[in-house]
């Protein structure tokens, strides 16, 4: 987190994004990535990163979700395995047509049991084909 921070720290100083990149030794799109991310207050996406479990373009994939909801379904959905950065963007549009079709809301009720959908029911739809318009999203060689 002190990495990213700093990186915000010295944009907000007025550094360019690629005089920031030079400094850091990253890309100049990964220092806007990082930026953004403090900017959202990510910590959960900025912790994978530093960690090298993710790349920065699969968090910020995540992080275009403008739901939080949405959000923690994609992360845990990538612990349980069943998100991989090859599927980031077909996954996110599989959850947000299926959380519209249940009629989600974006600040769900107290105890309204339409705002949950689950790891498993994910994995139930990514095994549907015809749901996802893809066979599977297993490994094409």
């Amino acid at each position: 987190m002190w990495f990213a921070n700093e990186m915000k720290r010295m944009h907000d100083e007025g550094l360019s994004y690629a005089d920031i990149a030079r400094i850091v030794g990253k890309s100049e799109t990964n220092v806007m990535g990082y930026v953004n991310l403090v900017e959202r207050g990510e910590e959960r996406l900025l912790s994978g990163v530093e960690q090298g479990i993710f790349p920065m373009h699969f968090a910020m994939q995540v992080a275009e979700s403008d739901d939080s909801r949405i959000q923690d379904l994609l992360m845990d959905a990538f612990d349980s395995g069943i998100v991989k950065t090859s599927n980031i963007y077909w996954v996110r549009k599989i959850i947000k047509e299926r959380m519209k079709s249940l009629g989600v809301r974006h600040s769900p009720r107290p105890n309204d049991k339409k705002a949950e959908y689950t790891v498993n029911e994910l994995k139930a739809t990514l095994q549907k084909p015809a749901a996802n318009k893809k066979p599977t999203f297993a490994k094409q060689k």
